[in-house]
C-alpha cells in the first residue's frame, strides 16, 4: 500500500483545517521529500503517519479529523475511524526518539545507561510489571496454601476422631477395618445423597445394636391354624336358626315353655312302653305319646339334631380357636419385635372376635334348640375371617423373616451394622462442620489451582519477554556497523551492560559522556534504520523520516544522505523524508535520478488569508529551489516577488522577510568580499555612496528581526513600509554595483516562469 494523498487534515495543530483544494501538489510517489522551514508543520505531518503506525489518534489531538487516498481498493481512503487496523508504518521523529531512548544520569559519577528502543523499554516495563504480579500471585499463594494446611488438618482430625469413635461403638479392634480413610469412603459415598436418610430413630439405633449382639441359633415356628371354617358355620346357623317345622298338632303348652318341652322330650325315652309315670307313679293316658309323637314330629327330631350337631361343631372350633398359642416377641430378632407387635395385637384381637362370634352362635343354636318352632336371627354378624386370615399371614411373613434372617445371621448383622455406620457417619456430617470446611477446602483448591495457572502464565510470559529482550541485543553488531560506516570509525560504539541487558554508549574503552545532540540524533536515526530490518513487510513499508540532520553539520549531513540512500536505493515501499536544511535538499535531488517519475519534491509552508491566519500549504517544490542547488537563489526570488508584488499587506512571507533579507545579505557579503572581513564592514563596502540614513534604517531593521533580543518582535507586525523601502534599497543597490549578477539571478526566476 502506498499513500497518494493528503485529503484533509482538521484539528491537528497547526492543520487546523488542511485540505488537498488548498495545494497544487503531485500525488506522493515512491519516494517523497518535503522541504519546509521550522514551524512549517513537519514534524506535525510526521505525527499523523505515526498515528497510523501507533494505530491510535495522537493523545494531544483526540478529535484529529483526516482522509488519506490509497493506491489500494481495499482501504482507498484512511481516517481516524479505521486507524486501528495494522497499516505498515515506520516514522522516524522527535517522539520516536523521545519514546525509544531513555537516558540515566543521576549524578557525574554515574555511567549513563542507555536503554535502547521503544520495545526495550516497554519489555523491560513489561517485564517488571510481570514479576510484581508473579511475587504478589506467589504470596497470595502461599496465604492459600498456609490456609488449606490448616484446614486439611482440622479434616483430618475431625475424621481420625469419628473414626476411633466409631470402632469403639461397633466394638471394632482393628483400626484398619475402620480408619479415617474408610470414614472418609463413607463420607463420600454418603454426602451425593439425603443425609438425612440414614439417620436412624433412637428405637431403631437400639433394634440394630440388640441384632447385632444377638447371639441366638434358634428359629420360630410359623402359626397353622388349619382351615377357616368361620364362615362356613355362620352360613349353617342362619340356615338352622331360620328353619320352621310343620308338626301334625303342636302343644301350646310346650311353645309356651320350652324347657318343660325339652324336659318332656327327653323323658319320652325313659316311658317307651310304660304305662305308669317313672316320676310320679300314676297311670299314664293310653294316647299320651300319641299326640307327644304328633308334637315331637319326625321333622322336629331332625331339626333339633341338626342343632346339636352344629352345637358340637361350633364348640370344638371354638375351643380349636382358644387354644392357639401365638409366638411371644421376644423370640424374635429385636429388628422384627416392634413390628410383630403390632400384628400380634391384631391376630389376638381378631381370634377374639371370632370366640366371641362362635360364642354368639352357640348361644343362638341353644335359644333354637329349646324352642325348634321359633325362628331365630344373628343380627350385626361380624365376620372377620379375611381379617385372620390377612393377619395371620402378615404374622408368618414377619416369622419367616426372622427365621431367614436367624438362618444368615452374620449377613444380617453386617447389613445391621452398615446401617448404624452409615447413621453414625450421617449424624457426623449434621453435628459437624466437616462439609462446610470439605467445601472451603474445594473452594481453596480452586482458587490455588487458578493462582497457579497463573503464575505458570506470568512466568512463561517473563521467559517469553527475556527471551525478547535477548534479542533486542543482537541488533547491537548491526548498531555498531552502522556507526562505524558512518563515522569511518569504531571509536562511537554501543555495548550490552551485564547483567542488566542494557545498552550503553562507549567512546574508545570509556563510557561516552557528554554526547553531542548531533551524536545521539545520529545514534537514534542508525537505531531507527536497524529496526526496520526484518519482518514479512520489511521492504514494503512506509517510512516516513523527519528532519534527520536536524543539528548536524555538513559532514554529517552528508554520511546520513549516504546512509539513507545506500538502505532505500533498492526500496519497495513508499518513502517521506522531510528536512529544512536546504543543503541536505539538494543531496536529496540526487537520490533516486535514474527514475525521476518514482520521486517527488515538495514545499510545505504557511502562508496568510484574508483574516491574516496562517495555515499550512503543501505544494510542489518551486522551480527555483528545484532547478537550482542554491538556498541563495530562493531567498532572492521572494525578495524580487516582494519587490514586485502590488498588494505587499497580503504577501505570504511578510513576518520572516526581514530575516530572507539579512540572510540573502550575508550570503552574497560573503561571496563578493571572500577577505574574512566581519560582517559590517562588509555591509560598509557594499552601501558606500548610498544614502546615509537609509542604510542605517535598512541594516537596523535586518538586525532587529533576525536576532531577537526581546519578546517585542515576537509580538509585533514587520511595518511594511519600512519593508519596502530596505528590500528596494538592497536590491537597487545590488543592481548599481553588480548588474552581471542581478541579471543573471533575474533570469533564473523567469526560466521558473
Amino acid at each position: 500500500m502506498k499513500i497518494k494523498r493528503i485529503q484533509c487534515i482538521k484539528n491537528f495543530g497547526i492543520f487546523s483545517n488542511f485540505a488537498c483544494n488548498d495545494s497544487s501538489a503531485d500525488d506522493f510517489r515512491k519516494y517523497n521529500f518535503i522541504y519546509g522551514w521550522n514551524y512549517s508543520g513537519k514534524t506535525t505531518l510526521s505525527r499523523l503517519f505515526r498515528c497510523l503506525e501507533n494505530k491510535h489518534v495522537h493523545p494531544d489531538f483526540p478529535n484529529i479529523q483526516f482522509e488519506l487516498k490509497t493506491d489500494t481498493n481495499t482501504d482507498p481512503i484512511i481516517t481516524e475511524k479505521s486507524i486501528e487496523k495494522e497499516y505498515s508504518v515506520r516514522v522516524f521523529n522527535e517522539d520516536f526518539i523521545e519514546e525509544n531512548f531513555k537516558w540515566y544520569s543521576k549524578e557525574h559519577e554515574i555511567e549513563p545507561i542507555l536503554i535502547l528502543g521503544k520495545e526495550s523499554i516497554e519489555l523491560e516495563t513489561k517485564l517488571t510489571e510481570l514479576v510484581k504480579k508473579k511475587d504478589k500471585r506467589e504470596e497470595e499463594k502461599k496465604k492459600k496454601d498456609d490456609e488449606l494446611h490448616l484446614l486439611e488438618r482440622s479434616l483430618d482430625n475431625m475424621l481420625q476422631e469419628r473414626a476411633t469413635s466409631i470402632r469403639q461403638i461397633l466394638g471394632i479392634t482393628n483400626q484398619k477395618s475402620f480408619d479415617k480413610n474408610v470414614l472418609k469412603e463413607k463420607i463420600d459415598d454418603i454426602k451425593k445423597e439425603d443425609i438425612d436418610a440414614y439417620i436412624l430413630t433412637e428405637q431403631e439405633y437400639n433394634s440394630s445394636r440388640s441384632t447385632i449382639l444377638d447371639q441366638r441359633t434358634y428359629q420360630t415356628e410359623t402359626i397353622n391354624i388349619g382351615p377357616l371354617k368361620l364362615d362356613e358355620h355362620v352360613s349353617k346357623v342362619q340356615e338352622l336358626l331360620g328353619n320352621s317345622i310343620s308338626t301334625q298338632e303342636i302343644i301350646e303348652k310346650f311353645i309356651q315353655n320350652p324347657e318343660l318341652a325339652e324336659w318332656v322330650r327327653d323323658g319320652m325315652k325313659f316311658h317307651e312302653n310304660e304305662s305308669t309315670c317313672q316320676f310320679c307313679g300314676g297311670k299314664l293316658p293310653s294316647d299320651l305319646f300319641e299326640r307327644l309323637n304328633k308334637h315331637f314330629s319326625n321333622e322336629f327330631e331332625t331339626l333339633v339334631s341338626a342343632i346339636e350337631d352344629e352345637i358340637k361343631e361350633v364348640t370344638t372350633y371354638k375351643t380349636q380357636i382358644e387354644k392357639i398359642q401365638l409366638p411371644d416377641k421376644m423370640h424374635l430378632l429385636p429388628k422384627y419385635q416392634d413390628q410383630y407387635d403390632k400384628v400380634y395385637v391384631a391376630v389376638k384381637n381378631s381370634l377374639d372376635t371370632c370366640v366371641g362370634l362362635l360364642e354368639s352362635l352357640l348361644n343362638k343354636l341353644k335359644e333354637k334348640k329349646k324352642n325348634p318352632f321359633k325362628i331365630f336371627t344373628i343380627e350385626n354378624v361380624e365376620n372377620n375371617q379375611d381379617s385372620i386370615k390377612h393377619e395371620l399371614d402378615s404374622l408368618n411373613e414377619i416369622i419367616s423373616k426372622n427365621n431367614n434372617d436367624i438362618g444368615n445371621l452374620e449377613s444380617v448383622k453386617e447389613s445391621e451394622i452398615d446401617k448404624i455406620i452409615k447413621h453414625l457417619v450421617a449424624s457426623f456430617l449434621k453435628e459437624s462442620k466437616y462439609l462446610e470446611t470439605e467445601r472451603e477446602i474445594v473452594k481453596l483448591k480452586k482458587e490455588i489451582g487458578r493462582l497457579n495457572s497463573e503464575i505458570e502464565e506470568l512466568q512463561k510470559n517473563i521467559s517469553e519477554v527475556n527471551e525478547r529482550i535477548k534479542n533486542t541485543t543482537a541488533a547491537v553488531k548491526e548498531i555498531n556497523d552502522y556507526l562505524k560506516a558512518f563515522f569511518n570509525s569504531d571509536e562511537l560504539h554501543i555495548e550490552i551492560s551485564e547483567p542488566s541487558g542494557k545498552y550503553r554508549i562507549l567512546r574508545g574503552d570509556e563510557i561516552a559522556k557528554n554526547l553531542s545532540t548531533g551524536e545521539k540524533n545520529i545514534i537514534a536515526l542508525v537505531y531507527f534504520l536497524t529496526r526496520l530490518e526484518g519482518g514479512n513487510d520489511s521492504d514494503s513499508r512506509i517510512v516516513f523520516i523527519d528532519d534527520p540532520v536536524s543539528s548536524l553539520d555538513n559532514n554529517h549531513t552528508l554520511g546520513i544522505y549516504g546512509l539513507l540512500k545506500e538502505k532505500f536505493k533498492e526500496y519497495n515501499g513508499q518513502l517521506f523524508i522531510t528536512t529544512h536544511n536546504f543543503n541536505f535538499l539538494n543531496l536529496l535531488k540526487d537520490f533516486h535520478s535514474n527514475s525521476n517519475d518514482e520521486v517527488r519534491f515538495f514545499l510545505l509552508k504557511r502562508i496568510s488569508r484574508n483574516n491574516n491566519a496562517r495555515y499550512p500549504v503543501l505544494e510542489n517544490l518551486p522551480y527555483t529551489l528545484r532547478k537550482f542547488r542554491s538556498e541563495y537563489n530562493y531567498l532572492f526570488s521572494i525578495l524580487h516577488a516582494f519587490y514586485e508584488e502590488k498588494d505587499k499587506s497580503d504577501f505570504e512571507f511578510l513576518y520572516i522577510l526581514p530575516n530572507i533579507a539579512r540572510r540573502f545579505l550575508e550570503a552574497y557579503l560573503f561571496m563578493k568580499y571572500p577577505d574574512g572581513s566581519k560582517y559590517k564592514e562588509k555591509c560598509e563596502s557594499f552601501f558606500s555612496g548610498a544614502d546615509p540614513g537609509q542604510r542605517e534604517s535598512t541594516l537596523k531593521l535586518l538586525d532587529e528581526y533576525s536576532h531577537e533580543e526581546s519578546t517585542d518582535h515576537i509580538l509585533e507586525f514587520p511595518d511594511i513600509t519600512e519593508l519596502e523601502k530596505s528590500i528596494k534599497f538592497i536590491l537597487e543597490i545590488l543592481e548599481k554595483k553588480d548588474k552581471e549578477h542581478y541579471d543573471s539571478l533575474c533570469n533564473s526566476l523567469r526560466k521558473q516562469n
